[in-house]
């Protein structure tokens, strides 16, 4: 079980960052292409802290929220035609990938549910539930907005560039501030609230035909650019 969980994390984070580098070659720039991290290869994303000894040690904590991170991408804006514009697409890929893997649970949980499977593969659904939640902790984590999480540029996009410069400057302190947030408990507890909240929507939710065309327009837009399969080197 524990070995599964911390599998989901790694799987969770590497489809994170790769969607930044998707997005941000889409708007032009190839930076994450040449690296070799436009790539659904864990190898090309794990950070051995983030990926690993974090969520073991939240794992083995007890702790309610499991959560990780990979490698960051680079990305070069300059190759943007609206570079702030532009950077705020790519940081939003990455929560949104991890919604669009949750619902994708959820779709398997629904398929389950119709073909009357959800008590006898009992265990299966559980390990989709769990997807769901990690992937849930994952977005909304990032989307708190404070630098350098994927939510800060939610405001850099929308304050003068110079101060938006000097925050990003000194953005790696910003880690240690939501770290201390988290370890206070009414925070802490109050974080969990709004992802059980939003876990248990999803739960509910039942839409296997709109995730279907979803997913047709995912694939599709690899068509758009020319892949013939997805990077794995």
């Amino acid at each position: 079980m524990t070995v599964i969980m911390i599998l989901m994390v790694i799987v969770s984070v590497c489809f994170h960052e790769w969607a930044h580098a998707y997005v941000a070659y889409l708007l032009g720039d190839k930076t994450a292409y040449y690296l070799k991290r436009l790539s659904l290869n864990p190898l090309r994303h794990i950070d051995i802290i983030g990926s690993i000894v974090v969520p073991v040690f939240l794992v083995f904590s007890g702790t309610q929220l499991l959560f990780g991170w990979a490698k960051p991408v680079p990305v070069n804006a300059n190759y943007f035609k609206n570079p702030r514009q532009g950077m705020l697409w790519v940081a939003m890929a990455g929560p949104l990938i991890n919604i669009i893997l949750a619902l994708s649970m959820v779709c398997c949980l629904n398929m389950l549910h119709f073909f009357d499977l959800f008590e006898n593969l009992r265990i299966i659904s559980q390990f989709c539930i769990y997807f769901i939640y990690i992937n849930v902790v994952l977005a909304l984590f990032n989307l708190i907005p404070i630098p350098p999480l994927d939510g800060s540029y939610l405001i850099l996009r929308f304050i003068p560039k110079g101060w938006g410069d000097y925050v990003q400057k000194y953005s790696f302190l910003g880690v240690f501030f939501v770290v201390l947030l988290l370890s206070l408990d009414r925070i802490s507890n109050f974080f969990s609230m709004i992802v059980t909240k939003v876990v248990s929507f999803f739960l509910l939710l039942n839409f296997s035909s709109i995730f279907n065309y979803a997913i047709f327009l995912f694939f599709f837009s690899f068509y758009t650019i020319g892949y013939k399969r997805l990077l794995w080197i």
